[in-house]
């Protein structure tokens, strides 16, 4: 059995294109009334939601078929999506279908949302018919111009597949039921029945999932448009991203903005808004499959979006990996993309050499036991409320190549003293989060000792930036004037290099560890402890991590200390061992 043929009237008989823009007719005529599930009350207005308006210009090309938005919940994607299907059941009416995941869920939009809106609307209430109880049913209307619109669960595809539709609305379709294996999945089922129609247009919408989740396929398939904002400082054009624009002063959640990844000028709430009403849409990619549209809104773009709420919600959520996803998801319209990166045993296994524990990787070459001068070791401190986590690493200036010499637990400053000039360890990165005082006078004493302050929020740009504290501000009976050094290091970014090291990717360094480490419990558990998840490094289990914390303030030291791989440098085995790390991920 063949597809009907497209139904295409003839000339005489086609409805003209409407005269009016679909901004400018939903101003004029749609109305929110009290019913209505919205905040924002009276007639539309397109300011309140500036992004939409790309997207609503998209839905009146002709030579639009699919129009796909994937968006953060409570962006306004489902209202848009009312708007459009008023408009073109008022002005080119013809048969029309919603899609929701479940038939429940499609009878509470209906009641809820698009019959209010079309009975406080004016112009759409003079459509419904006067015979409501024959042609005003929850998941079905007939209107007098010959519009009809019927709305079905996604887990029914017998209702899916039943009729032809010109109009079709999918949303939510991340939340569809999956495809069985006797019949194509809801999304393939409803595309299917606008072939009847040569001008049929669809709008998909949905918070994304995963990567391969409906959503985010078809986001790909389109013109894959971001929007943009001015930054008022610099005037750079950016597309406003949680990871890279959203920051607050370590540990003041309460503080978080909105900030130009050029220049680093915050915005207020205010400016925000105004930065998002002067926006603009990206252009369309070149590789966009033809008839296909699609935008991504970010929750951050939203005029509600409250940023110091969504900043402790992130805090809250980056230890429950349920909720970190759900943040992901919903919160910044963004697909969930679980471990993208982490530090795995076998990488581990991989590392290990055969050296001698707590003893240098390399000694001079006269064979006299001293330490050869191309060599330089740094420390890494994790600072704990009775101890010390402590690992002392090896480098080599030529390449930044490094060897673990040393690692274990420490209880006194004198004996971290003790220990560098055993190791011969030129400086130590030391955690100051806790017992800051006791570093600040342990870093006016012991030569080498360098405070460091790790921020988890993408609060510095780069890897590290330097500020003087004093130490004293505050206090009585002490004086004023001394003060420190303290290094805020970007933690993401430094576990981003750690993690390099460890699996040999993009040319990164030599990084061993002795054998002997491997049978270290609390080591490997630690190290293994936290992966990246969407570019950001968490901990869901709440597992110990002070290892790896040590091990990544060792590499902040040489990093500060100009240790660092020469610009070309490449590592014999980073192809290697990222081949290995693709086929543990696919695992």
């Amino acid at each position: 059995m063949t597809d009907a043929p497209a139904i295409r009237p003839p000339l005489s008989f086609a409805a003209p294109p409407p005269a009016l823009s679909l901004v400018e007719w939903a101003e004029s005529n749609i109305v929110f009334g009290a019913r209505q599930p919205s905040a924002y009350k009276g007639p539309w207005r397109a300011s309140v939601a500036p992004y939409m308006r790309g997207i609503m210009d998209a839905l009146d090309k002709p030579s639009t078929r699919l129009v796909v938005v994937e968006a953060g919940a409570q962006t306004g994607k489902t209202t848009l999506a009312y708007v459009w299907l008023a408009r073109a059941m008022a002005c080119s009416p013809g048969p029309a279908l919603f899609v929701y995941p479940s038939e429940d869920l499609a009878r509470a939009a209906s009641a809820r949302r698009i019959q209010p809106l079309f009975e406080d609307s004016p112009a759409l209430a003079a459509l419904i018919p006067k015979d409501r109880k024959a042609g005003w049913q929850y998941l079905s209307y007939d209107l007098v111009n010959g519009g009809a619109v019927a709305g079905v669960g996604a887990n029914s595809p017998a209702q899916i597949s039943s009729r032809p539709v010109r109009y079709l609305l999918l949303d939510e379709v991340d939340k569809f039921p999956g495809e069985k294996s006797d019949e194509a999945d809801a999304v393939s089922l409803a595309l299917q029945r606008t072939k009847a129609f040569w001008n049929s247009q669809t709008l998909m919408l949905s918070t994304p999932t995963t990567p391969t989740g409906a959503i985010h396929s078809a986001y790909m398939r389109g013109s894959r448009r971001a929007y943009e904002i001015p930054c008022p400082a610099c005037g750079a054009w950016f597309a406003p991203a949680w990871k890279t624009c959203v920051k607050w002063p370590d540990g003041q959640p309460g503080l978080a903005a909105l900030v130009c990844p050029q220049c680093g000028q915050s915005f207020t709430e205010a400016g925000r808004r105004a930065a998002v009403g002067a926006g603009r849409w990206s252009d369309p990619l070149p590789d966009a499959e033809p008839g296909v549209e699609s935008f991504r809104v970010p929750g951050i773009l939203a005029p509600w979006a409250d940023l110091p709420a969504l900043a402790r919600k992130f805090i809250r959520a980056a230890h429950e990996p349920d909720k970190l996803r759900d943040f992901i998801n919903s919160d910044l319209g963004e697909p969930f993309v679980p471990a993208d990166a982490r530090v795995s045993g076998t990488q581990l296994e991989g590392r290990a050499a055969d050296y001698p524990d707590c003893s240098p990787r390399w000694k001079d070459e006269d064979g006299a036991g001293g330490v050869d001068s191309n060599y330089v070791t740094f420390g890494g401190v994790d600072v704990q409320k009775g101890y010390m986590v402590v690992v002392m690493r090896q480098f080599r200036r030529s390449d930044a190549a490094s060897a673990q010499v040393w690692r274990g637990q420490l209880h006194a400053w004198a004996e971290l003293d003790e220990l560098m000039a055993e190791t011969n360890c030129e400086a130590c990165c030391v955690d100051c989060r806790y017992r800051s005082d006791e570093v600040y006078d342990a870093a006016l004493s012991i030569a080498g000792v360098w405070p460091v302050v790790g921020v988890a929020g993408f609060r510095v740009p780069a890897l590290y930036e330097q500020r003087t504290v004093d130490i004293d501000e505050g206090k009585r009976g002490q004086g004023r004037g001394r003060t420190v050094q303290v290094l805020v290091a970007n933690s993401n970014a430094l576990l981003d290099m750690l993690a390099d090291r460890i699996a040999a990717r993009h040319g990164a360094p030599q990084w061993e560890i002795p054998r002997a480490a491997l049978g270290d419990i609390d080591y490997c558990s630690q190290m293994t402890a936290m992966y990246r998840a969407n570019g950001v490094w968490v901990n869901p289990n709440k597992l110990a991590e002070h290892f790896m914390d040590a091990e990544k303030l060792a590499l902040l030291a040489a990093e500060y200390a100009g240790v660092r791989p020469p610009l070309d440098g490449v590592t014999e085995d980073s192809d290697e061992n990222q081949e290995q790390e693709t086929e543990e991920q696919e695992q």
